[in-house]
């Protein structure tokens, strides 16, 4: 009774510590999520050329945050307001292929299990149009970018 009290206690401090590790390693990756977000928001606003800037970039927590201030004599914010999906497959389709400092910036996200929440802002009506993706859609978008790659890597038969 000891030997199987001793087994037990054993599998207890190892899930413990198994959870204590997941926990601690969960925190550094968000610390460094939280420290490459505030060196990119550093560097707002960007500029996108004419069609706009990125005003901001913040972590809240849950969400990677750019706030975008858009030329509306190029960007009909009426227009991404009134078509969220559209305007979320949009931005789905920009990260499929991107560049490998923002690859690495998703995959950080999706260990942080961070959303994307994109704030569009006209720049002369101040009206605002939101698309927000979910941590698990970033993560699908992340495996379908490397699918991607993978097949492009892939020797033709």
């Amino acid at each position: 009774m000891a030997g199987n009290l001793l087994k037990k206690s054993s599998g207890l401090m190892l899930l413990c510590s198994v959870s204590l590790l997941m926990i601690v390693m969960t925190g550094c990756q968000e610390a460094k999520l939280k420290t490459v977000i505030g060196i990119a928001n550093k560097q707002c606003p960007l500029d996108m050329g004419e069609v706009g800037n990125i005003t901001s970039i913040i972590y809240d927590g849950d969400n990677v945050v750019y706030t975008l201030n858009m030329n509306e004599e190029i960007t009909n914010i009426k227009i991404l307001k009134d078509n969220p999906e559209s305007m979320k497959s949009s931005i789905k389709m920009m990260f499929q292929n991107p560049a490998a400092d923002v690859k690495e910036m998703l995959k950080l996200m999706a260990k942080c299990n961070s959303g994307l929440h994109m704030i569009f802002v006209g720049n002369k009506s101040g009206e605002q149009a939101v698309c927000e993706l979910t941590a698990e859609e970033l993560k699908e978008v992340i495996c379908r970018s490397s699918e991607k790659i993978a097949a492009k890597a892939e020797p033709k038969k």
